[in-house]
């Protein structure tokens, strides 16, 4: 997509605009999702790669085209003064390596606009609050959107550069501006706010402004944390009016969707992202019934009707729930959150009863080269201290291995320096149940895949790490400070004096 060379006009009035609340429609999506389409419908919420979707025209910049633009937006800064009329030969344009995104006519035609502008020393101050150009873009942002744009980091930032001029909504009371890799969306309630192009796809997706979401509030920002590396360490939330759009970290898949009302509020209360579900992976559909509604996470779904409430479905309970026709079927809908004990049993009361699981500990009890788990702990000291580079866990039920080279990665970033007796069992019985689990998920690593598990009576989720080519553990962790709660972990949680 180029700049187009169009005619710039003059937007000489910051926004000014008097209006009431922004009407939001509370109607939501009816797409009605039946458990045999679930899968494709979770896919179209998936991104590869790393280039932003395009939306509405806007995006699709890859990070080199994105660092080409600013490279010569610099020089041509660096390059002298802007010139206030077309010199053939001289234009800021003449003088860089101008990228193939960016049409010539619009950057010479941006350079005479900000020559003119500068060129007026006595209005010079009032514009420059009011409108401001970019080069090489021939379009003026202004007013509240100036402000946000500048605040983003202007031409610098993500954002890039204005395609098009400042623009009414269809609601008569807010305005809307595109950008090469965004928008900025204002209104007189809820302020000006960026909307990158993940967030701008699931907000067409349900309506942009008129939709249940209505204007955001708020920018993306971290779910934890403030710096950009935190937010695809740990992910990104944006809120709107009428609900949020979270985004997944790159280690957890990237996928991108919605929630809103009770289902959020009842995420939120347990945990949200860092509960048993993770983060929202589609947004919330009908259920096949027609009545209910749900929305799907990276570690389960969560209900609702309004008979029966909001409550989380995951695990070894959603799989036998499933197997008997989710909703649809004999239990109808969870009328109760899971309950975990210490033992590792776990159930859920349903419409049509309840559902139980009972954890079989003796089929994911594990043996290293012939010896019970109790005696490996010398071979583990042996590893730390240097002396061994051999395999010091076979996981026989599942088929995996643990080598000394690789548990000390572990050690180094996921376990206290003095590892007792204690831990290095719950270490290993965390990883064996956490192999023992169905629920999978795709680490950002090439060559792996991973399982991960929740333990409901403690709340802990662990994650493993395993390299498809050998079965050989990569990595093991824990949430929490440190990533160790090796003992909340394991399924038989048991007290250690």
């Amino acid at each position: 997509m180029k700049l187009l060379s169009k005619a710039a006009g003059v937007i000489a009035t910051a926004l000014l605009v008097i209006g009431g609340v922004a009407p939001v429609a509370q109607s939501q999506s009816e797409q009605i999702v039946t458990s045999d389409k679930q899968e494709a419908y979770i896919q179209e919420f998936h991104h590869e790669g790393d280039t932003p979707p395009i939306v509405d025209g806007v995006g699709g910049y890859t990070d080199e085209e994105i660092a080409q633009i600013h490279e010569a937006i610099r020089q041509a800064q660096e390059s002298g003064e802007p010139n206030d009329e077309l010199v053939p030969g001289e234009m800021w344009s003449d003088k860089v390596e101008l990228p193939a995104t960016i049409d010539k006519a619009a950057a010479d035609e941006a350079e005479i606009n900000i020559a003119q502008q500068q060129s007026q020393p006595q209005a010079r101050a009032l514009a420059a609050a009011q409108c401001q150009f970019f080069w090489p873009s021939p379009y003026q942002v202004c007013g509240a959107i100036l402000e946000r744009y500048i605040q983003q980091g202007a031409q610098f930032s993500w954002m890039l550069l204005p395609t098009e001029h400042q623009a009414l909504n269809p609601d008569g009371q807010g305005y809307r501006q595109r950008f090469m890799s965004g928008f900025i969306y204002w209104h007189p309630t809820t302020g000006a706010h960026a909307v990158n192009n993940y967030s701008a796809q699931v907000w067409e997706r349900n309506g942009w402004e008129s939709g249940w979401m209505g204007y955001p509030t708020g920018g993306e920002v971290p779910v934890e944390g403030s710096s950009p590396i935190e937010g695809e360490l740990n992910g990104w939330v944006q809120t709107f009016q009428g609900g949020r759009v979270y985004r997944s970290s790159v280690i957890d898949g990237f996928q991108v969707a919605s929630i809103n009302g009770i289902i959020l509020d009842k995420w939120l209360q347990e945990g949200g992202p860092k509960g048993a579900l993770g983060f929202p992976i589609a947004d919330e559909a009908v259920t096949a019934d027609g009545v209910g509604r749900f929305s799907v996470f990276q570690w389960g779904s969560m209900y609702w009707s309004p008979t029966t409430g909001a409550y989380a479905v995951y695990g070894p309970v959603l799989e036998k729930w499933a197997e008997s026709g989710f909703e649809s079927g004999p239990y109808g809908y969870p009328i109760s959150d899971i309950e975990g004990e210490a033992s590792g049993d776990e159930h859920q009361e349903f419409q049509g009863g309840r559902i139980s699981t009972v954890p079989e500990m003796e089929e994911i009890i594990y043996y290293s080269d012939g010896k019970e788990i109790d005696f490996n702990y010398d071979d583990m000291l042996e590893c730390l201290g240097g002396y061994d580079n051999g395999r010091l866990t076979h996981f026989h039920k599942t088929g995996q291995n643990l080598y000394c080279k690789d548990f000390r990665h572990i050690y180094a970033r996921h376990m206290p320096k003095n590892i007792t007796y204690s831990l290095w069992d719950d270490f290993q019985y965390c990883v064996s149940a956490t192999l023992n689990s169905t629920e999978e998920w795709e680490p950002n690593e090439l060559g792996t895949y991973g399982r991960t598990r929740y333990n409901t009576y403690t709340k802990t989720r662990s994650w493993v790490i395993v390299w498809e080519n050998s079965d050989n553990i990569r990595s093991a962790y824990t949430d929490g400070e440190g990533g160790g709660r090796w003992s909340q972990c394991r399924r038989y949680v048991k007290p250690w004096s």
